[in-house]
């Protein structure tokens, strides 16, 4: 059982789980995420280079994730988005290669099953950076803070 103040794999606190899963229910949550992360972060090396951003801000309370989107594949070529909450809003991943070209990506079918996803630059001009957002309106994308691909 993690202690308090402990810190778990991807940098959650015990404490901050804690509070929102109490109880012998809360327990068994916890232990099944925690396991669940373990066994991510120790059976996949191939996916070293995929990465993922999110925004939660979506539904009544504004608790629900409105999308995701990254990187991935080992070469730093294809970018991603995917709209996951049927809001009628959409969601884009932009990028930048290392030449400083930039572009972005789109979910083309909003919230229904799959994602938009493009292969861009090359091996010798990978994507460099990147920044999903949710089109929150026609005038203002929430996004989530730009990210550089390790």
């Amino acid at each position: 059982m993690p202690k308090v103040g402990m810190n778990l794999p991807m940098g959650i606190k015990y404490s901050v789980v804690r509070a929102r899963f109490g109880g012998r229910a809360g327990r068994a949550i916890l232990a099944a995420f925690v396991g669940s992360l373990l066994s991510i972060t120790a059976a996949t090396p191939a996916l070293a280079h995929y990465q993922v951003s999110s925004v939660i801000d979506c539904g009544f309370s504004h608790l629900k994730q409105c999308g995701y989107g990254g990187v991935y594949d080992g070469a730093h070529h294809v970018i991603f988005a995917c709209d996951t909450y049927a809001d009628g809003h959409g969601v884009i991943t932009y990028y930048w290669l290392w030449n400083g070209q930039t572009g972005g990506i789109s979910d083309p079918n909003g919230s229904a099953a799959g994602c938009g996803s493009a292969i861009v630059g090359s091996d010798t001009n990978p994507i460099y950076q990147y920044q999903f957002c949710y089109k929150a309106s026609s005038t203002f994308n929430e996004c989530y803070l730009i990210t550089t691909v390790t």
